[in-house]
């Protein structure tokens, strides 16, 4: 899978990227940086000073719970506790020891001793008297729970329904031969009102049903009295009501409550949030600026940079008079004088190296024209060896044929002639081939008339159809000859074809890639002699190229030229 080039940016664009990467982004992250660690940190204050509140209530609440239950303790070591008719001294005795428990804990109390049968022996609150039977399924709940307890086991009960909520906490009384009872402590919600909204942080009690007990806020409390369902059963951050609030949960001694400590940090969000976007919109007036000052800046700094860039794409485009007159700074100075010094030597070298050139291109022409002149001469004779033994009219015949081709080969002093002439002496030759062969070879020559007075190098197809001639007959009786010349998309064409043996693959594969190289490696001369010299003559894009397939076609195209 190829993937597509990345476009490359100019040095202005990465100049003014860099500057503004390396001055704005840090702002930006330092600025978000700011905002995380006020969050962290903020986060971390009102969590540490909501926990810490959320224990101390649970701890002063859970502390008087057990300083009351030692009160029931120690209440029910005194003999004949449950006694209808205690007398005053003893009644004084345990209220003394109620107030004192109460001034202990900071929190106030009401006494009940009881009876089996729910009759009130003793209590300090004169609006609950006489027997509570009826009441257990009720507010005295507690007395249905202390039938089922152990002597000794202290039992609690939370009434937080309705607007008289009370915690309970009773135990059984009555030693062994004694009247047995039970003596009932209870807790009225209200006081710990105090005690819950004397902080910051918000404060709900509830008990294990979720019904609120004590509450210094109604925010987070339903219509029915128990804790909104919407506040999370678990501790952290989360949003109600459109605030944002903090959340912890602490457990107030035996379990019996849960303080649910609640801060709200709404106010410092709208805040955070007022100045994180005062300080986006900062920093986009500053980008705005500084977006202003980066192109500016770029614009300076690169202004050489872009003119030794024009001036190097016009040396790339042919001109080499691109001179540079930079004097902007010593270093560009020094850049564009060697600049110039490297243009005059660039020119000082190409007029050498094409001088060269041309002198090395000259010679290695007349080399492979000196070539041709002896692979033809040669061939011919052979020729005319064969026919001297057939027929001497003939031979002579050939000879002066042959004597006419080198005069047209040696008297021309120009390098090239016209397609009608250089057509006019192959025909010459091929006619002595056809004395040769008689019956046994044919050809034909065809030129289109627009091409006839083009230009070309002398004897350029001779040594394709001498190939075809040598080498086509093969163990064949017979041979054809077709030269084809025309123009075609400005080139100039000529196509020789003939119906002899062809050539293998693996030599016209070996042929073809002979003709890719610099200089000839194969022992044949001719097809490589004619493909070279139409490079050096015309350029890379003119030569031959070979096909075998019934016969061998051999195609050239040089380009078209007239007097």
């Amino acid at each position: 899978m190829t993937h597509p080039p990345q476009q490359v940016k100019t040095f202005k664009e990465n100049l003014k990227r860099t500057f503004l990467t390396h001055s704005l982004v840090p702002v930006f992250e330092l600025m978000i940086l700011v905002f995380v660690i006020i969050l962290a940190v903020g986060g971390y204050f009102i969590a540490d000073k909501n926990q810490e509140t959320g224990r101390a209530v649970a701890g002063i609440m859970g502390d008087t719970i057990a300083r009351y239950e030692l009160f029931l303790e120690e209440l029910c070591e005194i003999p004949n506790l449950v006694d209808p008719m205690t007398s005053l001294t003893k009644r004084q005795r345990m209220v003394s020891m109620l107030y004192r428990c109460s001034v202990e804990c900071g929190y106030d109390a009401e006494l009940y001793i009881l009876d089996e049968e729910a009759n009130v022996c003793l209590s300090t609150n004169e609006a609950v008297s006489g027997n509570l039977r009826g009441e257990k399924e009720k507010k005295w709940k507690i007395l249905k729970k202390l039938e089922e307890k152990e002597a000794s086991d202290i039992c609690f009960f939370v009434n937080s329904v309705g607007s008289d909520r009370k915690l309970y906490i009773g135990r059984k009384a009555g030693r062994e031969g004694e009247q047995k009872g039970y003596v009932v402590l209870t807790l009225d919600s209200g006081e710990f009102l105090e005690l819950l909204s004397g902080h910051t942080q918000r404060n709900v009690v509830i008990d294990e049903d979720g019904w609120v007990f004590a509450s210094d806020s109604y925010n987070f409390t339903d219509a029915v009295g128990r804790l909104d369902r919407e506040l999370p059963d678990r501790e952290g951050f989360f949003t109600f009501g459109g605030g944002f609030y903090y959340l912890t949960r602490s457990r107030v001694g035996p379990g019996v409550f849960t303080v649910c400590t609640v801060t709200d940090f709404s106010d410092s969000v709208t805040i955070l949030t007022s100045v994180f976007l005062t300080a986006l919109l900062v920093l986009a007036v500053v980008f705005v600026l500084a977006v202003m000052s980066a192109e500016r800046m770029a614009s300076r700094s690169t202004a050489d940079i872009i003119t030794m860039n024009e001036a190097l794409k016009q040396v790339v485009g042919g001109n080499l008079d691109a001179y540079l007159d930079i004097r902007s700074s010593t270093e560009f100075e020094n850049i564009g004088a060697c600049y110039n010094e490297m243009l005059d030597s660039l020119k000082h070298q190409i007029a050498a190296n094409r001088e060269l050139a041309e002198t090395v291109a000259y010679a290695q022409v007349k080399q492979l024209e000196s070539q041709f002149n002896s692979h033809f001469l040669f061939n011919t004779l052979d020729n005319i060896r064969f026919m001297c033994k057939i027929d001497g009219d003939m031979a002579e015949f050939m000879t002066l044929s042959l004597s006419e081709l080198l005069r047209y080969n040696t008297s021309n002093a120009n390098e090239k002639v016209t397609v009608e002439e250089d057509l006019k002496h192959i025909g010459t030759y091929l006619d002595i081939i056809k004395v040769r062969f008689g019956e046994r070879f044919d050809y034909e020559i065809r030129a289109e008339e627009e091409i006839l007075e083009c230009l070309m190098p002398k004897l350029l197809l001779q040594p394709v159809i001498e190939n075809s001639i040598k080498y086509g007959f093969g163990d064949r009786e017979s041979l054809s000859l077709r030269v084809h010349g025309f123009f075609e998309d400005g080139v100039l064409r000529f196509v020789c074809q003939d119906n002899g043996v062809g050539i293998s693959p693996e030599l016209l594969e070996r042929i073809c890639h002979n003709l890719t190289l610099p200089e000839n490696e194969s022992p044949h001369l001719g097809l490589y002699n004619v493909h070279r010299r139409l490079r050096l003559v015309y350029g890379e894009e003119y030569g031959i190229q070979v096909e075998s397939g019934d016969g061998v076609i051999v195609r050239v195209s040089l380009p078209c030229e007239r007097e």
